[in-house]
């Protein structure tokens, strides 16, 4: 009796642990295609929902080089974890604290075009802070 109590102790422990760790990180992925110039006739077009996959990797150091107008042939830096967004593009993903690149997958390849002065389409996870990381998938696009 006293073994399964503690066995039960030692998974509770585990799991609060593991969950204490890593933080929810949720966001929509939509992408628009074609012309978006801004107009006063008409409003900008609103992206379309996007259910793809999501691979959140280690954070890639942008070098003015190393990137095609925000597509990869595959992902350029190690992959930490992976996940889907649904029909409605929504995303929902636990990650440790930490700094991460953000890749989208279209078609044969991998999408990440914001970037800031040092890292591509970067996602800063800290402890105690909810974070939305909402991606836009810009295609074919006029700007």
């Amino acid at each position: 009796m006293k073994n399964n109590q503690l066995n039960k102790i030692v998974f509770f422990c585990i799991s609060f642990l593991m969950t204490a760790c890593s933080l929810p990180i949720q966001g929509t992925i939509t992408q628009t295609i074609g012309n978006i110039m801004p107009s006063p006739d008409a409003p900008t077009p609103k992206g379309m929902l996007l259910q793809t996959t999501i691979a959140f990797c280690e954070p890639l150091f942008y070098n003015g080089e190393n990137q095609s107008d925000g597509f990869y042939a595959n992902l350029p830096t190690k992959l930490v974890k992976e996940t889907s967004s649904n029909s409605k593009g929504f995303y929902k993903v636990q990650l440790d604290e930490g700094k991460y690149s953000v890749f989208v997958k279209i078609k044969d390849g991998w999408y990440a075009r914001e970037v800031n002065d040092t890292y591509v389409n970067l996602l800063v996870v800290e402890k105690g802070k909810k974070v939305v990381k909402n991606i836009n998938v810009k295609f074919n696009t006029t700007e």
